[in-house]
Order: C-alpha cells, then sequence, then structure tokens
C-alpha cells in the first residue's frame, strides 16, 4: 500500500499587507510556494506516492490572477513526477456555494491529477492512487 501526503488551505495569493515585490513575484505568494514545496520535500523524503489537498488552494473565492494561476499550475504540474494528487474544492476555490464551476477545475485535465467535485453538497469518492477517499465539499 502506498503513502498519502496531506496538506490543507495553502491559500495561493498576492497578499499585499506585509509583502514586498521579490524579482516581480509577491514575497507572501513566494512564501506560501516555498511551504508548499517543503510539503512535497518531505513527502517525498516518507516515500509518500500520493499527495491530497482538501480545499482551498486559492485565497480569493471568483478571482484569480493569471500571476497566480501560472505559478499554482506549474507547481502542481511538476509535483506529479513525483506523485498523485487529488485536490478537493475548499469554500475559497468555488465560485459560489451551489455546486458549479471551481478555480481547480482547470487541473482535472493534468495527469496523475484528480479533482474531486460532487454537485453541491454530494459527496466525491474517487481512487487517488492506493487509497478510495470519500471527498466532503464545503
Amino acid at each position: 500500500m502506498g503513502k498519502l501526503l496531506a496538506f490543507s488551505d495553502p491559500h495561493f495569493h498576492n497578499f499585499k499587507p506585509h509583502s514586498t515585490m521579490i524579482g516581480g513575484v509577491n514575497s507572501r505568494l513566494l512564501d506560501v510556494e516555498s511551504a508548499v514545496k517543503e510539503a512535497f520535500k518531505i513527502g517525498q523524503w516518507a516515500s509518500c506516492d500520493t499527495a491530497l489537498i482538501p480545499g482551498d488552494i486559492f485565497n480569493v473565492r471568483g478571482n484569480i490572477k493569471p500571476s497566480v494561476f501560472i505559478r499554482v499550475w506549474n507547481l502542481f504540474r511538476e509535483a506529479t513526477f513525483k506523485f498523485k494528487i487529488g485536490m478537493l474544492p475548499g469554500n475559497h476555490d468555488m465560485e459560489n456555494f451551489h455546486g458549479g464551476a471551481t478555480s481547480i477545475d482547470a487541473f482535472a485535465d493534468q495527469p496523475d491529477i484528480e479533482v474531486f467535485k460532487g454537485g453541491g453538497s454530494e459527496y466525491a469518492r474517487r481512487v487517488l492512487g492506493d487509497f478510495n477517499v470519500l471527498g466532503v465539499q464545503y
């Protein structure tokens, strides 16, 4: 059986308070990216082959800057070389609380990334690597 790395709520965003620009990138966005990369390193060290991120990949509901999305897209795409990844939309990832589109839907077309979605309050059941997962959306 495989090993599972789980972490939640990275809240990727160009936060304005207490941030500066480093090479044209928001320093707090870089901090979040660094923390997620560290989580992946720890998971790799612990021989995890599957990662589950249950919610709030992004911070702002219904409004994501392309500069943020592209960094997150590339980060998770790179991580698929080491992990099968499951993402469950959190309340910040949803456009509204009635089901429908989420900010992580675009990841569903990536190999080795599974986006867990039910409709509205439905449960999402998926096989993720060696794990049968039941995701309950916010």
